[in-house]
């Protein structure tokens, strides 16, 4: 199971506030960042964005890193922020195990790096609702494909990069609402 906590960036002066990334620790793969702006962004005096980071152990263990934050701030131009995720195992009456998705599996996103578009490719081994999506590194969701009900078996959606800034971007398939395989993809420029 996956658990989130919310906090939120609040510009408390009179100046602006220049929010320019939220950087994950690369290790934390089992932590997603999502903002309720896209950055970089600026804030006026009591605007704020929030920020959820959430938590999907794949396996039982501690995982700690941290959350970097860059602004303008002149006294906290870098602020970092710790996280620690436990994953535990669900007591069952006959067997203990790691709680993990059974949706499907091969999430594939070609080509990679990629240009103007990327063609994803996810098998399921039983029916769902499928919705693909495509997020910045920093949790900006950047555009979806569905959510639409689907058979099981092989499917395929196209995700447009194009004008999109170069960089490491995420896509994500989430199957009946839950997250069920994540795959990095590098955006090159024209």
């Amino acid at each position: 199971d996956s658990s989130s906590a919310t906090f939120t960036i609040t510009s408390g002066s009179s100046a602006p506030l220049d929010v320019t990334s939220i950087t994950l620790d690369p290790a934390l793969s089992d932590f997603m960042l999502t903002t309720s702006e896209s950055l970089p962004a600026t804030l006026l005096q009591q605007e704020k964005i929030e920020v959820m980071v959430t938590f999907l152990p794949t396996e039982v263990g501690t995982r700690s890193g941290g959350v970097q934050l860059r602004t303008n701030d002149p006294t906290n131009q870098i602020l970092e922020i710790s996280l620690t995720g436990i994953g535990t195992v669900e007591e069952d009456t006959t067997t203990m195990s790691v709680q993990r998705p059974t949706y499907g599996s091969g999430l594939r996103v070609a080509p990679n790096p990629a240009r103007e578009r990327i063609g994803v490719v996810y098998e399921t081994k039983v029916p769902a609702v499928l919705q693909c999506r495509l997020y910045s590194v920093a949790g900006a969701l950047i555009t979806t494909s569905g959510p639409a009900f689907v058979e099981k078996g092989m499917h395929s959606t196209d995700l447009s990069t194009a004008g999109l800034t170069p960089g490491l971007y995420v896509v994500e398939i989430v199957a009946d609402g839950r997250l069920v395989a994540r795959r990095k993809v590098a955006v090159l420029g024209r």
